[in-house]
């Protein structure tokens, strides 16, 4: 059985004068880890003592927020060297272990800014895109598997009640709940491939404050979110500077740690796509050994670079609808 911890990032839709989502990114982002049982307690003690490493021992006495350890950096040069070295090393462990990472991801529409009622329900359906995305994919890789698993999420989470109902429509077919009236705000175009032959029960909370295996989720889903935030302003930079510049300075890890994650912990993504009307997913790291380039090649010794780094933009595009 895995235990699957669900987090989110990227959802807040403030935007800068020059119309940039300039505190979260372009990208609403679901995540979930799965993790093993066999691995559950040398995941757990390990992430411990890392951030007790870098971190100081009171941790112990604090929850471990990615946003919020970033941040702590501020311009002090040895506490950024010690909050990179962290997120280098818990990364790198991650990548170790080879633990499963998979997420749901949707590009934030930056047109809807006046608030009205017709753009707050296109923002919630977008959201719901995200999660909805991250479901599906979670049952495709759990039947890959040949597994099941109990799905984990902070009682304190933004949008709880959407993620619980979500996984609610996938799980009702197996018995006979009591009527529930609750309407998801995408369809899904297969019904028999929607509902769900892998998820156990419902969508249980835990306080993340008192689970560090939620701490830990909370750590992957941000990695992703600073990681395609910078690749989108590398590959997409606008015009007329109506965007911040890719700087590698606002990235938790390096490049090598980034593309040892992807491969190792077989990172798959799954967007919802608006043609098809229906979920497209896939593994980052496809047969083709596609590499993500924090940079651009400056030489022709790297023309096998640049077509990776086009493949990279081509699958971007794939979710980016407004680049």
């Amino acid at each position: 059985m895995i235990l699957g911890y669900i987090d989110e990032s990227g959802i807040n839709y403030s935007q800068d004068s020059k119309g940039y989502f300039h505190i979260d990114g372009p990208y609403a982002i679901w995540s979930c880890v799965l993790i093993p049982e066999k691995k559950y307690f040398d995941l757990e003690r390990a992430f411990q003592d890392l951030a007790i490493k870098y971190l100081g021992n009171n941790i112990k006495k604090s929850e471990l927020h990615a946003n919020e350890i970033w941040k702590s950096r501020k311009n002090n040069n040895a506490q950024n060297k010690k909050v990179r070295q962290y997120f280098e090393e818990l990364i790198q462990l991650t990548a170790k272990l080879h633990i499963p990472v998979l997420f749901g991801i949707q590009q934030k529409n930056p047109n809807l800014t006046k608030k009205t009622k017709k753009n707050s329900l296109e923002k919630e359906r977008e959201l719901e895109k995200a999660r909805y995305s991250l479901l599906s994919l979670v049952e495709n890789k759990l039947a890959e598997m040949n597994e099941t698993a109990i799905l984990v999420s902070d009682e304190e989470g933004t949008k709880i009640e959407a993620l619980k109902n979500l996984v609610f429509h996938r799980t009702k077919w197996r018995y006979s709940p009591p009527m529930k009236k609750t309407e998801g705000l995408i369809k899904p175009a297969f019904l028999f491939e929607y509902r769900s032959n892998s998820i156990l029960d419902q969508l249980h909370y835990v306080d993340s404050k008192e689970s560090l295996l939620m701490q830990f989720a909370d750590h992957m889903c941000f990695v992703l979110r600073k990681t395609f935030e910078y690749l989108y302003l590398l590959n997409f930079p606008g015009s007329n500077g109506n965007r911040p510049t890719a700087d590698k300075e606002h990235l938790p890890i390096s490049e090598l740690t980034f593309n040892a994650f992807v491969e190792f912990c077989k990172v798959m993504y799954a967007f919802y796509n608006e043609q098809n009307k229906d979920v497209t997913l896939g593994p980052l790291f496809s047969v083709s050994k596609l590499y993500f380039h924090f940079e651009y090649p400056t030489s022709n010794v790297f023309v096998l670079n640049n077509t990776q780094q086009s493949q990279v933009v081509q699958l971007m595009r794939s979710f980016t609808p407004y680049s």
